[in-house]
């Protein structure tokens, strides 16, 4: 009976250690626009609280494109592209993405918290043809390219989905662009470049690049 609690108590144990390191290790951040707070990481569901642009707040855990917040009132998820990282100062940052990790390793947990990345060279192809999406208006934030001849029907499976704020368009290239995966509608084409995007902000789920 004592042998077989061990593996229980030890689980326990590692569930403790984890628990207390994302209390320890949260991280703040600025928003960027105003922004509902909502129960679950979709926005779809119940929205529990509202933070206004230039808020500071504070990020326990991000998954996929959401972070959680410790807010007054109901805390909630956020997308994450709404918020941007404080400097050494503590002075926003809102030209490089917000990141913060915690993963669970052979060694037991860690925790990686940063204040993001410099915004990167665009991720794909670099030359011809081509349409360049951007996490923030302006062509601001992390991006990705795709060449003409080429489309991407759920932005999903590379982590964009409902991310895109603004778009450069090469060499003559064109885009469709749909807020459901599928390339369903509504959707709209772009024949130049868009600084910002309009009622399609944060709601793109399929891009065809022609």
């Amino acid at each position: 009976m004592t042998h077989s609690r061990l593996p229980v108590v030890a689980a326990l144990a590692t569930l403790a250690v984890l628990a207390t390191s994302t209390m320890a290790f949260a991280a703040n951040a600025i928003v960027v626009q105003d922004s509902y707070v909502y129960k679950s990481r979709s926005t779809s569901s119940a929205k529990v609280n509202f933070v206004e642009e230039d808020d500071e707040v504070t990020v326990t855990k991000c998954q996929g494109s959401y972070c959680f917040l410790k807010i007054s009132g109901p805390d909630g998820w956020i997308r994450k592209n709404r918020l941007a990282p404080l400097d050494e100062e503590g002075d926003p940052r809102p030209d490089v993405p917000f990141s913060f990790g915690i993963t669970i390793g052979p060694g037991g947990p860690s925790v990686s918290i940063g204040i993001g990345d410099a915004p990167v060279a665009p991720s794909g192809p670099s030359g011809g043809p081509r349409a360049c999406f951007f996490q923030h208006i302006n062509y601001g934030g992390s991006s990705f390219c795709v060449a003409a001849g080429d489309s991407i029907s759920n932005l999903s499976s590379i982590g964009w989905n409902d991310t895109i704020s603004s778009a450069r368009l090469y060499g003559g290239a064109a885009v469709q662009v749909c807020r459901h995966a599928g390339f369903g509608s509504p959707c709209t084409t772009w024949n130049s470049n868009k600084s910002s995007i309009g009622s399609y902000n944060d709601q793109i789920s399929a891009v065809d690049v022609y």
